[in-house]
């Protein structure tokens, strides 16, 4: 695949570089140009040309393991105070501790913060500078570096040096205290395990003298855990607090939070029985209570119980959050029984008692909708109109908007209808409901200027006054900065980036764009530079993320609004020939099997999901054979991280799917995700009027949003690969970016 590189973001020549330094960076990536480029460094009488030759130099050298003189050519940089003197300083530091000198490495470091308050690798070198210090047998410079730095006590990273250093400084105790915050403020982080074990290493050298951990780190570390789902985890810790529960009044917490532990482990009766007993004297804790046994009840499918608790929290804790929460669980409750008629007063109490929590924005949409299914139009119309008169941001937006158009287009006239579908084509033009609004069952688009959210000025007169003031209120689009041709910032944090291209330090430039997006998460420009190289390394699926970062509302913008290469990287055409081959075979679209592929795998062969899916379409071993164990097991898994078997598979698995559903390609998609009993379930008792009353009325949703970015994925496909979709025209003069083969990303070294 072609992209021109004179498209946005475009790499350009940096500033201030002469062609001549150019040409002699490009021959130094081979020691037979090292001579050549040193001449050159020691020559030039500007000392902007002569740092960046001297870096170059010793980058190559250092990488080639040329440690004595790279040292000295880091320093020559360093000396001329170029741009770049940041990376020649913390370069030479590392070049100086790979030559055994780490004593040399933390002088070149020493006051780095101080000399380059702004540089990306100020993180970098703090972490470094501690390891040299504790290598050079300066432990205790260490800890003092540590302990004035203000970002310590939030980088598990920085508090491991911390620990180190205070060992090596013969302070134990202090190790141990540091070891701890890590333990119990950061469980989750990759540093928690290290500390965990120099933990239990100064606990047999110390014994009582390791200090104890306070109730109140233990209560943190349990709940951080359960927020970032280490469930197993979270109850052992709060299942070892309870011998506090006497004592602390933290303990209040801990009731509920174990039972919320145990629901999310599926031990539904233990969870229960946690909660079954009222938290006197604490309205807060006891409405929590009730709130999970509402939930706990619910997922038993015992209705009575659940209803029971229901009343009862509603009688004690009317305007607790809590009880809006649980009003949502019962709502679902008969949502995912696809009773919607009895999910409606659940969720209609929910949205008017508790109207500014995010419970309270999800049932004044379900209430909104539940009244269209039930074929109350006025009352439905209104409701979604003032859905989003409230709510303009909500994801339930374009939602809201389509059927408004439908209920429009049978009831209210064609004038309201293409004012609701338009609005929603203009402004959330590559979302499933636009998809939908483009079809011919929406009927005719009224005319709106790209980018506008309203009707424009020859249609505005026919439409009522209440369409017009719903428009008007949803937020128009705010643009991006990458916009279709414009080139590539050549200033600010992308210029050092451009000229360490221009010389020809591959390795190091992706190492800068790696450190600028960690500093720099909201610049896009640093993204789109990451997709390139990862797209032109064959990194399809970093590229494919990466360029997600870049423009991360991409789906609310048109085909010409963004550069083309932005949608060579966010749609990847891997395994076209393939796919295309498997999909026909099984009477399957082709765009339908890609946008699966995207979903599931962001198209890599060897992904695992947490539940043991495998590879491109993330088929489940026990779906090919439900008696595979052991050995069989582990070679079936390695045949489905081969493309082509995996997709042949999974293509006669969905097929499947799709013939039991009869040929309801949302139900299919929805039965890929979360099972055909559930979607059954899901259907029984309904008489849904079409496929998209199924999709909207899908009670999970995360189903719900996997069914529609797939069938929304399917339409973007389409345009692409068939050629449909129309780009902005830039200029093409410049040679176009070739994707390097796959066989060659793997060929990077890291230093």
């Amino acid at each position: 695949m072609l992209l021109s590189a004179a498209c946005a973001g475009a790499e350009l020549p940096a500033k201030n570089i002469s062609k001549q330094l150019t040409a002699l960076a490009a021959r130094a990536k081979t020691p037979s140009g090292w001579g050549a480029l040193r001449r050159y460094a020691g020559s030039s009488q500007i000392h902007e040309t002569q740092g960046l030759a001297w870096l170059t130099l010793g980058y190559h050298e250092y990488a080639a393991g040329k440690f004595a003189p790279a040292i000295e050519d880091f320093r020559a940089a360093t000396a001329t105070r170029f741009t770049l003197s940041d990376f020649a300083a913390y370069y030479g530091a590392k070049a100086a501790r790979a030559a055994g000198k780490p004593e040399a490495g933390a002088e070149t470091l020493r006051d780095f913060s101080a000399r380059y308050p702004q540089s990306l690798l100020r993180t970098k070198a703090l972490d470094l500078l501690p390891e040299l210090l504790i290598e050079s047998n300066q432990s205790a410079q260490a800890v003092k570096l540590l302990l004035a730095e203000p970002d310590l006590h939030s980088s598990p990273r920085l508090l491991l040096r911390l620990a180190d250093a205070q060992t090596e400084s013969g302070k134990p105790v202090d190790a141990a205290r540091t070891d701890e915050e890590i333990f119990y403020r950061f469980p989750v982080s990759p540093q928690a395990a290290r500390a965990q074990v120099a933990l239990r290493f100064l606990q047999r050298q110390l014994g009582s003298g390791v200090p104890k951990p306070s109730v109140a780190m233990r209560s943190g570390r349990a709940a951080r855990l359960l927020r970032t789902g280490h469930f197993t985890d979270s109850l052992r810790e709060y299942t070892n607090l309870q011998e506090d529960k006497r004592t602390n009044l933290l303990a209040l917490n801990w009731t509920v939070d174990r039972a919320r532990c145990l629901f999310y482990l599926k031990r539904y009766e233990q969870a229960a029985g946690i909660v079954a007993a009222p938290i006197a004297g604490h309205p807060a804790e006891d409405a929590a209570r009730l709130e999970t046994l509402v939930n706990i009840r619910a997922h038993q499918n015992d209705e009575n119980d659940m209803a029971a608790a229901l009343d009862e929290l509603g009688k004690l804790y009317p305007t607790n959050p809590s009880y809006g929460l649980a009003l949502t669980h019962a709502g679902f409750y008969y949502a995912r029984r696809g009773n919607w008629r009895a999910a409606t007063p659940y969720y209609a109490m929910a949205a008017s008692g508790f109207p500014s929590t995010p419970a309270g924005e999800e049932a004044l949409w379900r209430s909104a909708w539940f009244d269209y299914l039930a074929g109350n139009v006025d009352g439905a119309a209104q409701a979604m109109a003032g859905f989003i008169l409230r709510e303009p941001a909500s994801v339930h937006v374009p939602a809201a908007l389509y059927w408004l158009g439908r209920m429009a287009q049978d009831h209210s006239g064609s004038a309201d209808a293409n004012a609701y579908f338009s609005a929603l084509t203009n402004r959330y033009p590559q979302q499933y409901y636009a998809t939908l609004a483009r079809s011919p069952v929406a009927g005719p688009q009224a005319t709106i200027q790209p980018g506008r959210s309203g009707p424009s000025s020859a249609s505005a007169s026919t439409i009522s006054p209440r369409v017009s003031s719903v428009i008007r209120t949803i937020p128009s689009l705010q643009g991006t900065m990458l916009a279709p041709c414009a080139p590539m910032p050549t200033s600010g944090i992308m210029q050092a980036y451009q000229t360490l291209q221009a010389l020809s330090l591959d390795d190091l430039s992706e190492d800068y764009l790696r450190f600028a997006a960690a500093a720099k998460p909201d610049n896009p420009w640093v993204f789109l530079a990451l997709a390139r190289r990862d797209y032109i390394e064959g990194r399809t699926t970093a590229a494919l993320f990466a360029a997600r970062r870049a423009v991360p509302d991409y789906q609310d913008f048109v085909f010409d609004a963004l550069p083309r290469e932005i949608w060579d990287y966010l749609y990847p055409r891997s395994y076209w020939t393939m796919i295309r081959r498997d999909a026909h075979a099984n009477h399957l679209d082709p765009y339908l099997v890609m946008a699966v592929i995207r979903q599931e795998s962001a198209f890599d062969p060897k992904a695992v999901s947490g539940a043991g899916a495998v590879g491109l379409m993330q088929m489940l071993p026990q779906t090919v054979n439900s008696r595979l164990r052991g050995d069989r097991r582990r070679l079936m898994i390695r045949r489905l991280e081969n493309p082509a078997y995996n997709v042949r598979l999974s293509c006669h698995y969905l097929r499947r799917l799709l013939t039991a559903f009869g040929g309801n390609t949302g139900e299919a998609l929805a039965a890929y995700n979360a099972g055909d009993v559930r979607v059954r379930e899901w259907i029984e008792g309904n008489n849904f009027r079409s496929p998209q009353e199924f999709v909207e009325n899908t009670p999970f949703a995360d189903t719900r949003a996997y069914v529609e970015e797939i069938l929304r994925d399917a339409a973007i496909y389409r345009q692409l690969l068939a050629g449909s979709a129309r780009f902005a025209p830039c200029d093409r003069s410049s040679p176009p970016l070739q994707k390097r083969p796959t066989r060659r990303a793997s060929r990077r070294r890291r230093h």
